[in-house]
């Protein structure tokens, strides 16, 4: 369920593993975060920045001017688009 709040999101999450639960409670526990959502909005948001940097990263590289990250990319498929008379690569993230 998504509830707009302004130009904010407010997400509510539901059907978390018990052992993700426990962890967040340990680091609760610890002083690490002061609560689960507040745990989750920050997983959320640093998982948003590392994606949104991988995807300037691979539109670099797709215009052919970043080669000096090509380390970072898996570079083995290929795809043809149409109009374009050479075949692009799939980029994805290597984990």
């Amino acid at each position: 369920m998504v509830k707009w709040d302004h130009k904010r999101m407010r997400v509510i999450t539901s059907n978390l593993p018990q052992k993700i639960l426990d962890e967040i409670e340990k680091f609760m526990e610890w002083g690490i975060t002061p609560s689960r959502s507040e745990y989750i909005r920050r997983a959320l948001y640093t998982q948003i920045k590392i994606d949104h940097e991988f995807i300037k990263d691979t539109d670099k590289v797709i215009e052919g001017g970043y080669d000096n990250k090509i380390e970072y990319l898996d570079l083995k498929k290929f795809v043809r688009v149409p109009g374009i008379d050479h075949p692009f690569k799939i980029i994805r993230r290597l984990d």
